[in-house]
């Protein structure tokens, strides 16, 4: 399996591993949506591949750890879409797409088998609706619910990380505020970049 983080997913990869050609297949939805979550997802895969955000929450630069960072910040991107209708709804399917096919080719790179990976994804992907859950119980601002479930998921029920829990938590719910404020036409062509530099050490 992955154990060091990936370098973020970004549109140059895109093209490099065939993906202008899982890009421009209809047969799976509009064009348009198409286009906006493969825009997020890299998105995603930058701000979850900071190694400055890793230091100062003192987090394992490892694959797992990028995975739960990567749920996170696509659940905040899945919870606005929502909110814009069906179209939303088809931009987050795409989102959810290319997560799955980034993992199933870093899983490929590193010689994992069909089987193996087949698997290795399942569990993945029963970990990503759990997660979801987790963090769909504090939707309705319960930091607590939040810190918790940041607390379990990414930092391992450590004893000693109250304060980068904390900061975490602060982090989201910035995010979340600026997502908020983005009027339906920047959501639904993917016009959003998370600010992790709230999180670079001093």
């Amino acid at each position: 399996m992955p154990t060091k983080l990936a370098v973020d997913f970004n549109e140059a990869a895109a093209i490099k591993h065939g993906w202008l050609i899982r890009f421009l297949r209809l047969d799976r939805g509009t064009s348009k949506a198409i286009m906006v979550g493969n825009r997020l997802y890299c998105e995603v895969s930058r701000a979850s591949a900071d190694t400055k955000m890793y230091q100062a929450l003192n987090l394992p630069e490892v694959y797992n750890t990028q995975i739960n960072l990567e749920v996170l910040h696509i659940w905040m991107i899945m919870r606005r879409l929502i909110e814009v209708g069906d179209e939303g709804m088809d931009v987050n399917q795409h989102v959810f797409d290319r997560m799955w096919e980034h993992q199933d080719r870093r899983l490929y790179e590193v010689g994992v088998g069909v089987l193996k990976k087949t698997k290795y994804i399942e569990t993945l992907q029963k970990h990503f609706y759990n997660a979801v859950g987790m963090y769909d119980k504090s939707a309705l601002g319960k930091d607590n619910e939040l810190s918790a479930a940041l607390w379990e998921l990414l930092f391992q029920r450590r004893p000693d990380c109250e304060a980068a829990v904390t900061s975490l938590v602060r982090y989201v719910r910035d995010e979340q505020r600026r997502l908020k404020k983005m009027s339906t036409e920047e959501a639904l062509e993917g016009r959003f970049m998370f600010d992790t530099s709230k999180l670079h050490p001093p």
